[in-house]
């Protein structure tokens, strides 16, 4: 009888083992995911983050760029300045279509407002309203730029 008492203690020991191994490991991978999670959500925006997407004309991507950058509290100056004006042109340029289309004129009249704001800082960029002008001219973009504009 005192066999199967040790053997259940041990066996009972080991589990236990087990049981705090498994939840450091959990602990750790934990730990280790919130880290990789701050570091992607906290660093600074840089050219490389908008130059891809302008190019294959994803505006929405970056307006979701300059939009993280901004709750970031990151300063955007320079090229990345221009970067976010054509975002902004983007977003701007996109609910006011969707404000003409649906007869809000005070609402279309002050996106238009910021649409020439952001012209005035894209600088170099400034070719960019041509192209995002013809993307949201065409029926079938003009719908998902509008909802993704609208969702931001």
């Amino acid at each position: 009888m005192m066999k199967k008492n040790s053997q259940k203690s041990v066996r009972i020991f080991m589990l236990n083992v087990l049981i705090v191994i498994a939840a450091v490991v959990f602990a750790a991978s934990i730990l280790f995911l919130i880290g990789q999670m701050r570091d992607e959500a906290f660093r600074k925006v840089e050219d490389h983050d908008y130059v891809y997407a302008m190019e294959e004309g994803r505006y929405v991507s970056m307006a979701t760029t300059t939009i993280q950058a901004r709750l970031n509290g990151q300063e955007l100056t320079g090229d990345l300045a221009e970067y976010a004006a054509v975002s902004d042109y983007f977003r701007a340029a996109s609910m006011y279509k969707v404000y003409t289309a649906t007869s809000q004129h005070k609402r279309a009249a002050a996106q238009k407002k910021i649409m020439e704001l952001a012209l005035a800082q894209m600088g170099a960029l400034s070719g960019e309203k041509e192209r995002i002008d013809k993307m949201l001219a065409r029926p079938e973009q003009a719908g998902a730029a509008a909802e993704a504009a609208e969702a931001d």
